[in-house]
Parts: C-alpha cells; sequence; structure tokens
C-alpha cells in the first residue's frame, strides 16, 4: 500500500471516530414522567370522617424499571428507553391513588402504607395490579385485584377484578400515556369509594 493511501485510511478511521463521538454527546436526552391525581368528588361524601388505609399495593415485575412500557402485539412489551418515570412506578400508583381516593371517597382521612399499629381505622385497601401499561393501538389499561376489610380484618368488599380503560391519541405521545394511565387510577379509587360507601362501619365493642 502506498504512504498516500496509508494516511488517507487513517484519516478516514480518525474522522469516523470522531463523528461516532459527536453521535453519542447528541444523543436525545432521557425525558421524565410521573401520574397525577385526577379524582372527581362526589356529590356528597359518603365516607366523610371514616379512617382508609391503603395498601400493601403489588405491581407486576416487568413494570419494576424506569423506562416507560408499550403492549404490542402477541404479549410482547417495549420499554422506551428516553421516555421515563420520574419514580418507582409502585410508590407512584399507591401515592396518586391516595390522593384519588381522598377525593373520591370525600375524606382527608386516607393513609398510605406504612402506618403507625395504634391508628383506628374503618377500612383497608388491598390491591394486586396484573397490567398497567398503554398498548400500540391507543388504549391505558389498568387491571387489578382488590378488596377491603375493616378493623377487625372482615372482609367487607369481596376479593374482585376490576378493569379500567382510557383513550390515547395516536400516534402515541409519553405525557398524553401518562395522563390516560393517571385516569385509570381515578376509576380505581372512585369504585373502591363507592364500594366502601355501602359498607355499614362495624365497631368493636
Amino acid at each position: 500500500m502506498k504512504p498516500d493511501c496509508r494516511l488517507t485510511l487513517r484519516c478516514i478511521v480518525l474522522l469516523t471516530a470522531i463523528a461516532g463521538l459527536y453521535g453519542c454527546g447528541t444523543s436525545a436526552p432521557a425525558r421524565f414522567y410521573t401520574l397525577s391525581a385526577d379524582a372527581v368528588a362526589p356529590a356528597t361524601p359518603p365516607l366523610a370522617g371514616r379512617r382508609i388505609f391503603v395498601g400493601p399495593f403489588d405491581l407486576p415485575e416487568y413494570l419494576d424499571r424506569p423506562q416507560m412500557a408499550i403492549r404490542g402485539t402477541g404479549g410482547e412489551i417495549r420499554f422506551l428507553e428516553f421516555q421515563r418515570w420520574a419514580e418507582p412506578l409502585d410508590a407512584a400508583f399507591i401515592s396518586t391513588f391516595t390522593d384519588d381516593l381522598i377525593v373520591a371517597a370525600g375524606t382527608g382521612h386516607v393513609i398510605a402504607v406504612p402506618v403507625p399499629q395504634q391508628l383506628p381505622v374503618d377500612f383497608r385497601v388491598l390491591a394486586r395490579v396484573s397490567r398497567f401499561d398503554v398498548d400500540t393501538g391507543g388504549q391505558a389499561m389498568l387491571v387489578v385485584q382488590w378488596y377491603a376489610s375493616d378493623e377487625q380484618s372482615k372482609v367487607v368488599v369481596p376479593p374482585r377484578q376490576s378493569t379500567y380503560k382510557r383513550a390515547v391519541a395516536l400516534p402515541l405521545k409519553p405525557e398524553a400515556s401518562a395522563a390516560a394511565l393517571s385516569g385509570t387510577v381515578a376509576d380505581f379509587a372512585a369504585d373502591v369509594a363507592r364500594g366502601l360507601a355501602t359498607v355499614p362501619i362495624s365497631k368493636s365493642p
């Protein structure tokens, strides 16, 4: 190989390396999103003054990561590297649900676990989430199994599975997806408030 050819090859390699470095430096930065309370207060607060403990709630392992999840076809889950949750999703879920339940139930006495054991309680809500994501067709979905007990740990709202859906405009945008998922949490909180409102308070003698 002639000397000038070797020099040209070295220049090409060097320029390629520099271009690669600049490419890494200009990658799109990650953006962060969070859930937000979205509940609507009932016309007449049916649970005013009652104390409600919330949790524990269990979320599926596929949500135990910062990247937002998009559900495709055939059970595929895609994770968006540059669209992330600003906090662990399990913590965001239970805190958002708690804020929504305060509004939906019309009582300020809603406390997320852990709570001091000596505090009196009228109801406790426990839940297991099996799905919480947006699919490529533009639908946010929350599937959750939940029940409620009273202060004697007696089940007062039997275990049930509930599904909540909110539409997301296409093409999908992360802020719209986060808002729709927040809406499903608010729908869940409203459903729990309605269930608890039908249960008379049982007091220990």
